[in-house]
């Protein structure tokens, strides 16, 4: 019987520089010569930003499903940890607190062929944090971690043949 799935990333910088394994423990070098910087958990300088994406120190996501005959039902949480301001950033923001967002779905099996399916993701409708321009880019979040849209219904027909 398949339970669930259980992910779980750690932090791993995108587009720096430098050998894999500083980018695997959350390391950037912004160019050679250049002091490396612990972006990890952090937004700003370097570490956020137009074409930077920001990396929580936690990132998971926990996936649950059950069927029975022709019915199946799903669950998913996402998480992204929380984050603070790289140190000597100039910028009322704060930090990003954590984010929870919870998916619901099902589906029906109608015969052989057709499968019928619904469901809501972000159920609890969370809203993205506000980063600003300098720190989230053009969309003032990060569009890599957030859920930009907010609650969403879905339905859906499928038709083998």
């Amino acid at each position: 019987m398949h339970v669930g799935v259980l992910h779980l990333e750690g932090s791993r910088p995108h587009g720096c520089v430098g050998r894999d394994d500083e980018r695997l423990r959350g390391h950037c070098l912004a160019d050679a010569g250049f002091a490396k910087h612990d972006c990890a958990g952090l937004i700003g300088s370097s570490c956020s930003g137009q074409d930077t994406f920001a990396v929580p120190d936690i990132k998971g996501s926990l996936s649950v499903k059950w069927s029975s005959g022709p019915v199946a039902v799903r669950t998913a949480v996402r998480y992204t940890g929380s984050m603070g301001v790289f140190p000597g950033t100039d910028t009322i923001i704060t930090g990003a607190g954590a984010r929870t967002y919870v998916d619901l779905g099902g589906s029906v099996n109608l015969g052989e062929s057709t499968q019928v399916s619904l469901g809501i993701d972000n159920l609890l409708d969370e809203q993205p944090p506000l980063l600003g321009a300098a720190l989230g880019g053009d969309a003032n979040t990060d569009t890599s971690l957030y859920d930009l849209i907010g609650r969403r219904y879905f339905l859906s027909l499928r038709v083998r043949f």
